[in-house]
């Protein structure tokens, strides 16, 4: 880092204050030294640059970030920490090693990330609000002769217009509401919503895959075996929010039923109203064993896994008496996984989806629901998303004349 890098850094650091929790923070009031840097006021002006740079610590990364941005934190989460800890004691020490911490790491960044930019790179860098870490580092490139910009209000900005615009875009009042021609797949668990959902998807079909976005299939055994963390529910927000923005309002778009939670996230109000008073296409296996078969293979990676099962079991059993899980873990343990999850479905998820049912989804009107029957063959034809297409027809434009084929209501 050159001289004058440097001590543009220790200016920088000169100006950092504690916050009432005594971790290091930042003000955001910006010297002349700053006023050659750009500036970016609209956050969803991200695609504009080369890259998108969150300087944000580790941990503020992984609770959200802005669509493909790249974590380059000038401080790692314990730096942070201890920064603040030793400002406590002593402003000029923490100063000093704060300016430390970040021109090394600046240095470090120049050799490695930065040493194949060319000289016209224009990336957008940002930080918690658009303060000091952020314009540290894009002070230092812009000496060097880079093009940074700095993304006003940093993160903050963002994330006010992601709260600001989701329950806007999840409803279906126009200009802004995406979901006028929502259709809902509703049918028991098991009944294949989620699969259908995926092959309409690879039709072509506009789709909201609410649960892939959540990482969990919608039940307490629903999360990933192999992903299984959820999102934050910041980074679910940011998700819904990017996926609703690039739909087409003037055009069907297929939704799961759902409740106000899925795992650990909630859904905005709004998007859970949509689902409550969209029509509905109702999904009805023709036995409970196709839904057992369906299971099986949706969850395998799970069933495989004894150990893990056993311990969803166990957090399932937390709501049921002591009989009803003795009686899951008996399966578990023998391996009788078809018996395990038709056990599952009669005790716990055919009970939970009624009850769901009748709180969130009592304002469809009865004329607005089609039954659609299959099994554990016809889920895998081509028929049935034909007739699921003639069903979306039928509920959104039975007021306009066509020639669609009709089809049986409730």
């Amino acid at each position: 880092v050159t001289t004058a890098a440097l001590a543009t850094v220790c200016r920088v650091f000169s100006r950092y204050q504690l916050n009432r929790c005594s971790t290091f923070s930042y003000n955001i009031k910006h010297n002349n030294n700053n006023s050659s840097i750009l500036t970016e006021p609209n956050p969803l002006n991200w695609a504009a640059y080369d890259e998108v740079i969150d300087v944000r610590t580790p941990s503020e990364f992984a609770d959200d970030h802005l669509p493909g941005a790249v974590n380059l934190p000038l401080l790692g989460d314990g730096d942070r920490a201890a920064i603040g800890k030793t400002f406590a004691r002593s402003p000029f020490d923490g100063r000093r090693l704060g300016a430390s911490v970040i021109s090394q790491k600046i240095g470090e960044l120049l050799g490695t990330h930065f040493a194949d930019k060319s000289v016209d790179f224009r990336p957008l860098i940002y930080c918690w609000r658009g303060g000091q870490r952020s314009h540290s580092l894009a002070i230092v490139l812009s000496q060097i002769g880079y093009q940074p910009t700095v993304l006003a209000g940093g993160y903050r900005a963002y994330r006010r217009v992601v709260v600001k615009s989701l329950n806007d875009l999840a409803g279906v009042e126009p200009p802004v509401g995406r979901l006028k021609r929502a259709v809902v797949l509703a049918g028991l668990t098991g009944s294949g919503k989620t699969y259908l959902l995926e092959r309409l998807a690879r039709q072509g079909e506009q789709v909201v895959d609410l649960e892939s976005l959540a990482n969990h299939r919608g039940s307490l055994l629903g999360s990933d075996p192999n992903r299984p963390d959820q999102p934050s529910q910041k980074s679910f927000e940011s998700s819904l929010y990017r996926t609703l923005s690039q739909l087409d309002a003037d055009k069907p778009v297929w939704l799961e039923c759902e409740s106000a939670r899925i795992g650990y996230r909630s859904l905005p109000q709004s998007l859970v109203a949509t689902l409550a008073r969209s029509p509905r296409i109702l999904l009805e296996a023709e036995s409970a064993d196709d839904r057992v078969k369906h299971l099986i293979k949706q969850y395998g990676s799970l069933v495989e896994r004894t150990e893990l099962l056993i311990e969803r079991l166990n957090l399932l059993g937390r709501h049921h008496s002591k009989s009803t899980k003795a009686n899951w873990l008996a399966a578990a343990a023998a391996g009788d996984i078809p018996k395990l999850v038709h056990l599952l479905l009669a005790d716990h998820y055919d009970p939970l989806y009624r009850h769901s049912r009748r709180r969130y989804f009592l304002e469809t009107d009865s004329r607005r629901v089609i039954r659609l029957a299959l099994n554990c063959n016809t889920i895998h034809s081509d028929e049935i998303l034909v007739q699921l297409k003639q069903a979306r027809d039928s509920l959104l434009f039975d007021n306009e004349p066509s020639g669609r084929i009709a089809v049986n209501r409730i």
